[in-house]
Order: C-alpha cells, then sequence, then structure tokens
C-alpha cells in the first residue's frame, strides 16, 4: 500500500495535469490556433480532465466533518449555474473544489506557466505570421487582438500572470522583475489601449513594492488591513445602486457611465428589458470579437448589450442568490487572507480583483483569475499556502530558477 506522502503526491499530480489540460482547452478557442485543432478532441479532453479530478478522489481519504460542508456549499453552487443555464462554470466550481487539498504554490505556478507560455506562443505566432493578426476599431480606439479573437484576451492573461507572480514571489522579487513586468505592460497598452489592465498592473506592481520596502506597512496597521476585506461587498453595492440608479438622469452618473464606457447604461437598459430574479434567467447578449475568418460578428455594428460589470451580470443572469454566494464566497477568503497573512499581499490583490470586477467579468475564470483557487483554501486541511521548506516545490524552484536570484 502507498503511503500517505505518496498517495498526496500522486493526487497533486493528478489535479496539475488534469487542471493544465482545462486552461489550455480554453485558452486555446479564442486564440487563431483554433482552426487548426479538431473540436471535438477539446470536448474529449474536457471529460477526460474532468474524469481525473474524481479518480483522484479517493487518494486523500478524507474523513473531516468538514468535507461534507465544502461538498454542499460545492453541489449548491453548481446547482445554481445549472440552474441559470450556465453549465459551462460547473467545471470550474470542480476544479477550485479538487485544488483544496494541493497546496496553492504547486496551483499557481502551474497556472501561471501555462498563461505565460500560451500568451508568448501565441503573440509569437502572430507577429510572425503563424496566425491571424487582427487590428480593428473597438470602443473608438484602434486595437491590435495579437493573434487572439479580442483585443482584450491577451492583456487579462498578462494581468493573471503579474497577479500571480507578485503574490507567489512576495518579498524575494527583485527590481529587474518590476521592470520586466512595466515594460511589458507599457507594450501591451499601446498594442490593445486597454486602460484597465494596464492600469491594475501598475497597481500591483506599486503594491508589492510598497509591501517590499515597507514590510511592517499591514502588520502594524491591522485594522486597515481588515477594512480591506469587505472590498468585493462595496464594488458590488456600488454597481447595484449606480445600475438602478442610472434611469433618474443624474449628471455625475452619465458622466461616470461615459467614462466607464457604458458600464452603467448597458445593465440598466438590461434590467429594464429582461429583469432579474432570485436563481437567475438565460438571455442573450451581444458583446465584440472577431469570428476565426478575422471578420467582425454582425451585432457588432448594432447594439453592443454585453454586461461588462460582473455583479450585474451574475445578479441578471446567475440571480441574485448567486450574486450573493459570489460576494460572500471572495469576502471569506479576503477575511481569511487578512487574518493569516499578516503582510497584506492577499487581500491587497484581492481588492483589485474586486475593482476590476466592476469593469470586467473575468473574475471567475482561472485562465484570468488564478487566484481563484484561494477560494479553497478556506476549508483546506493544509496548514497554511505556503509549502514546508522541505517541499519538493522549493527545490525545484531553487534547481530551476536561479535566474531570479541576484
Amino acid at each position: 500500500m502507498l503511503s500517505k506522502r505518496y498517495r498526496n503526491l500522486i493526487a497533486d499530480i493528478a489535479f496539475l495535469v488534469a487542471l493544465v489540460v482545462y486552461l489550455l482547452i480554453n485558452i486555446v478557442p479564442m486564440t487563431f490556433f483554433k482552426p487548426y485543432i479538431n473540436s471535438p478532441l477539446l470536448g474529449k479532453l474536457l471529460n477526460a480532465a474532468v474524469l481525473l479530478l474524481f479518480l483522484r478522489a479517493p487518494l486523500h481519504r478524507q474523513t473531516d466533518d468538514r468535507v461534507w460542508l465544502e461538498l454542499v456549499v460545492t453541489v449548491f453552487v453548481g446547482w445554481l449555474l445549472w440552474h441559470a443555464a450556465l453549465p459551462g462554470f460547473i467545471p470550474i466550481v470542480a476544479f477550485v473544489y479538487a485544488g483544496r487539498n494541493v497546496e496553492f504554490r504547486k496551483v499557481g505556478w502551474t497556472v501561471f506557466w501555462v498563461c505565460v507560455a500560451t500568451l508568448v506562443l501565441t503573440i509569437g505566432c502572430a507577429k510572425a505570421g503563424l496566425i491571424y493578426d487582427h487590428f480593428g476599431y473597438v470602443s473608438g480606439r484602434m486595437r491590435h487582438f495579437l493573434g487572439f479573437t479580442y483585443c482584450l484576451i491577451p492583456v487579462n492573461i498578462f494581468t493573471n500572470a503579474v497577479f500571480l507572480w507578485v503574490y507567489l514571489r512576495k518579498d524575494k522579487i527583485r527590481i529587474w522583475e518590476w521592470a520586466v513586468m512595466l515594460v511589458a505592460d507599457a507594450w501591451l497598452y499601446y498594442e490593445t489601449r486597454s486602460r484597465l489592465s494596464f492600469a491594475l498592473v501598475i497597481l500591483a506592481v506599486l503594491v508589492s513594492v510598497l509591501l517590499k520596502y515597507v514590510p511592517d506597512f499591514f502588520e502594524k496597521r491591522r485594522g486597515l488591513r481588515l477594512a480591506l476585506t469587505p472590498a468585493f461587498v462595496v464594488a458590488c453595492l456600488l454597481s447595484l445602486v449606480g445600475t438602478l440608479c442610472f434611469g433618474s438622469g443624474n449628471a455625475f452618473l452619465l458622466k461616470l457611465d461615459a467614462f466607464l464606457g457604458g458600464r452603467l447604461e448597458i445593465p440598466y437598459n438590461n434590467i429594464q428589458a429582461f429583469g432579474f430574479s432570485l436563481l437567475g434567467q438565460e438571455f442573450s447578449m451581444f458583446g465584440a470579437g472577431i469570428d476565426y475568418g478575422g471578420h467582425a460578428y454582425s451585432y457588432v455594428t448594432s447594439e453592443y448589450t454585453y454586461i461588462d460589470n460582473m455583479y450585474m451580470q451574475i445578479m441578471q443572469r446567475g440571480g441574485i442568490v448567486m450574486l450573493i454566494t459570489f460576494v460572500v464566497l471572495f469576502t471569506a477568503v479576503m477575511i481569511h487572507l487578512a487574518r493569516k497573512e499578516p503582510r497584506g499581499y492577499g487581500v491587497c490583490l484581492f481588492a483589485l480583483l474586486a475593482l476590476q470586477a466592476i469593469i470586467q467579468d473575468t473574475t471567475w475564470y482561472p485562465w484570468y483569475t488564478g487566484l481563484l483557487f484561494l477560494l479553497g483554501d478556506c476549508w483546506a486541511d493544509l496548514p497554511n499556502t505556503e509549502c514546508p521548506e522541505s517541499s519538493w516545490l522549493i527545490d525545484w524552484e531553487e534547481k530551476h530558477l536561479k535566474f531570479l536570484k541576484n
């Protein structure tokens, strides 16, 4: 019989392999590699990845009563997604649930390298002319799609990589690493004109600089650290009030909506047209993008009705219950991180995610938000998200990431 150590090691490897497959089958279809890949194959790979999650489960052999609470919460969220006709999100819940027994450091590095590898490969092939490279006007700005089907996809993946790098590296980060991130951020902004992602990366770097050189900034200000924990609640309430009051014709809201690119008007109009319910509903939203032939979708030239504000999108598509569940879960993570990490890296980055969710609906996709897997850490049977010093992952980093030293 295998020892517990080897059972856990096999279970971790199985999870990480399944995660790599899942990330790739979601990122690749958003690139112009997709026309060269058999679509049924992607569906089979997804089934195989989910099956691998179930096959690894017995290896942990948990008997803690906490497992039942985790399972009930997971099944409940999955049922909400199914009821709201969002079955595509159920695998995300399954992966977050399965990842609760895997140290976040392992999960975070896996997501980081998959995102960086696909980003560099896609942009490189697009620049080399191996796949289609599209230029087009979006929101009145000329934007470069960099081999993806929408201009914001590469910058969102890059932002995810930066957040993971800052969180995983923490105090070990070097000046040249900040420089690389800022130069890459500036280049991506020049290509895509994505203002939000550009600003988020700069803020993440500033957080990293502050916490590295003023290590006791939050340790001495526990109240400030805890004050950040309701960030998702505040952002959600601001979104609700701003959207529901938009019809009043308030001059400030009109100016704010213009600055946010219609992110108040569009959800307000959708609420007027479709309303919202406790358990969600199914309706069509039309956004911007191009097909694999490089042609804009027909609705791009008519009316843009896609709800970019994540809180409003969850409320209309998933329902009020799902919105409350989403906010409660992320707030629980922030409280957990505020208590567990006095340095404040996690709570600061999640506060930025709460801000990002007002403008983009990317927070619940692991290829855009790798920190999502910290949800499982709230109830994990691991003592913390850091690897023990004797961990194989620390040893691997010491051997293979020597370029990060001095």
